[in-house]
């Protein structure tokens, strides 16, 4: 229906979103604004937070005459895509580089995977609680998303007959987050066992985010917490440089398909149309992969570093507190529980205000069950512990 001023633009219902500002988002431009020293205990860039990997590699990939060539390809050049099952293979997972398929970012494939698998007005399982983003890709693809719960009781786990219930006649695809970010969970083999049956029995594909799978702890591994190679129902890993090697602005990412050989055959040579459609990954940034990848262990083990000494840091932080962080088996965050004196939003606001640290709230990532704040795990050592050091002070404060 037209609007009432015939001269307005038609812009689409789909694209109609809210964009009030909460409280929490005004106190923080504010300050800014102000030019207040806060940390920021939320900051989660690793391209300003981290040290680069390797730069004089990266510089030497970008000014080779190779990125002056126009050479389109749908899925992505051959040597990127070999380079990027040889980094699966030292992980001990098996793909082979035709069925993975380059593009700009993981955001860009979940758009393509939802229109590939689903007509306007199905529906798509996600995970809550998770990151906020797939609301507006949704949104974008006229699909209706389906959440299914995330148990806590001291671990995270998929409650029984949780996502079961979830499926319609409509369902037609189930996201898997691995190491879930925030949480940081990752299926156990029952669930993860689980999940493949519902998928095989139903028909329906999983889209398995793994872009975390490097930073899991303990006996998870990325092989414990990736579905490449698996053979009983069609799925599409995502991954990409953001993560794995700390260059989200190099913009390259991929999807991993594995399954039935009929299943993959047909999703390749549907997803060749979109992607030539679109060629969106730019030859430097296939340059600088097929350069970078093969050598990310050593800075992914130094990561990984950080993350622990920052985690063990904010665990002696709150010792005593009456906050806890709760349970992960792997990811960049940390979610800390706050007394149920206050909701979260009021706490972010108490800690910025009175004590000069920012953390995000949970509900922001739909953690509602009780008053949580979401960290990140790779600031320098530093000066994250005097940011847990200011967060447990004010959660003491701000309790009795």
């Amino acid at each position: 229906m037209r609007p009432s001023d015939p001269r307005r633009p038609p812009f689409s219902r789909r694209t109609e979103w809210p964009r009030e500002t909460n409280p929490w988002s005004v106190a923080v431009e504010q300050a800014r604004s102000l030019g207040r020293e806060f940390i920021d205990l939320s900051d989660a860039n690793i391209s300003r937070l981290m040290p680069p990997l390797n730069p004089e590699l990266i510089q030497r990939a970008l000014s080779d005459s190779s990125v002056l060539r126009y050479e389109p390809s749908a899925f992505g050049c051959d040597g990127a895509r070999r380079v990027i099952a040889s980094y699966y293979q030292r992980r001990g997972l098996e793909i082979c580089a035709e069925n993975i398929l380059l593009m700009a970012s993981t955001s860009e494939a979940y758009g393509h995977l939802f229109r590939l698998l689903a007509d306007p007005g199905d529906e798509i399982l996600v995970p809550t609680p998770s990151y906020p983003l797939f609301d507006h890709l949704a949104d974008l693809a006229d699909l209706k998303l389906v959440p299914y719960a995330l148990g806590y009781d001291g671990t995270w786990h998929l409650p029984s007959g949780n996502i079961e219930a979830r499926v319609t006649e409509r369902t037609r695809a189930i996201i898997l987050v691995s190491p879930n970010n925030p949480t940081g969970s990752v299926f156990d083999r029952a669930e993860r066992a689980r999940v493949i049956t519902l998928a095989r029995d139903r028909g329906l594909a999983l889209i398995s985010d793994e872009v975390f799978a490097d930073y899991t702890l303990g006996p998870e591994s990325h092989e414990t917490a990736s579905l490449i190679g698996q053979p009983n129902v069609l799925c599409f890993s995502l991954n990409g440089l953001s993560k794995s090697a700390g260059l989200p602005q190099i913009k390259a990412g991929w999807i991993a398909v594995s399954g039935p050989s009929e299943f993959v055959d047909e999703a390749t040579a549907r997803l060749e149309i979109v992607l030539d459609a679109h060629l969106s990954v730019s030859a430097p940034a296939q340059a600088v992969l097929s350069t970078v990848l093969p050598g990310i262990d050593p800075w992914q083990e130094s990561l990984r570093g950080r993350i622990a000494e920052n985690r063990a840091q904010l665990d002696r932080a709150l010792a005593g507190s009456p906050a806890r962080r709760r349970h992960s088996a792997g990811g960049w965050s940390a979610i800390v529980e706050l007394p149920a004196l206050r909701g979260d939003e009021a706490w972010a606001l108490q800690l910025l205000e009175g004590h000069e640290i920012l953390g995000q709230p949970g509900y922001l990532f739909d953690l509602l069950d009780r008053p949580c704040l979401v960290l990140s795990l790779i600031l320098p050592p530093e000066t994250f512990q005097e940011g847990v050091r200011r967060l447990a002070e004010g959660v003491v404060a701000g309790s009795s």
